[in-house]
């Protein structure tokens, strides 16, 4: 454990941005999660102030999804940490100026989107959240309907939730 901690701490002090930091942090928490599997008897249900986070957090994805609906930017301007970064279901990193600028354009116009299979985790201010989504709409001017997996990272930053990562991966058919 000692180990983990020092190359986080060298990764900080190093200069590296807090989504560097988080993602570090994810990876060592995923991976102690893993290891500990069979042991599930030992995990706890979680407590009233992690509860009420959790139904935070769930607020947020729905209104952050009628937001893509509506293209309303100031839902994902207000939601969205400055050194946001975003993996499309192409593999293309966009920042939080990119996003938005592809939210704003014609390259997309969601009509719905589903999500299910939500699962939020909280640790201390960070929010994990992972769920199926089944968008439905227009696409660089195509009808399209997907089904996708994603994995959307909160970070509490001066005591709000805002989005630091989020990564989409396409469902194959028949998955």
């Amino acid at each position: 454990m000692k180990q983990k901690f020092l190359t986080v701490h060298w990764f900080f002090k190093s200069g590296a941005g807090p989504i560097v930091c988080i993602l570090i942090l994810l990876v060592f928490m995923v991976t102690s999660v893993s290891c500990n599997e069979n042991k599930s008897a030992d995990i706890k249900p979680a407590s009233g102030a992690e509860q009420a986070q959790i139904a935070e957090i769930i607020k947020m994805e729905k209104e952050r999804i009628a937001a893509g609906i509506n293209k309303d930017l100031s839902v994902f301007e207000a939601a969205t940490a400055d050194d946001y970064i975003q993996i499309d279901f192409d593999g293309v990193v966009l920042n939080k100026q990119k996003t938005l600028e592809r939210i704003k354009s014609s390259y997309a116009q969601l009509r719905s989107n589903e999500p299910e299979d939500m699962v939020v985790r909280i640790f201390g201010n960070t929010a994990i959240v992972t769920a199926k989504a089944n968008p439905k709409g227009v696409m660089q001017g195509k009808e399209f309907s997907d089904t996708l997996r994603y994995t959307r990272v909160y970070a509490k930053i001066h005591n709000r939730w805002q989005v630091v990562l989020f990564q989409l991966t396409r469902v194959a058919p028949g998955k």
